[in-house]
């Protein structure tokens, strides 16, 4: 099972702000878990059209789309934000 944070207007387009989603075996890092997420409801597409920008965290450490996940880690999904 991972633990996973949608923050800011992510969490707004998602209509959640986490979840916990027992890990396929097939999923070995962050973009697999996006393209899981994708297939079941296309909420989650917001996640590959701004993949560019989203910052992703791994239990608390920032890290790109290949880094590796396994059961038991908190993943967290962060939009760019903007100051004013």
């Amino acid at each position: 099972m991972v633990k996973i944070y949608y923050f800011a207007w992510l969490r707004q387009k998602i209509g959640k702000n986490s979840e916990q989603l027992d890990l396929p075996i097939s999923i070995q890092n962050v973009a697999q878990l996006r393209d899981y997420l994708i297939g079941q409801s296309q909420a989650y597409a917001i996640l590959q059209q701004y993949d560019d920008v989203i910052k992703i965290a791994v239990n608390q450490q920032y890290v790109d789309w290949q880094e590796a996940i396994k059961a038991g880690d908190e993943i967290a999904f962060f939009p760019p934000v903007t100051g004013g």
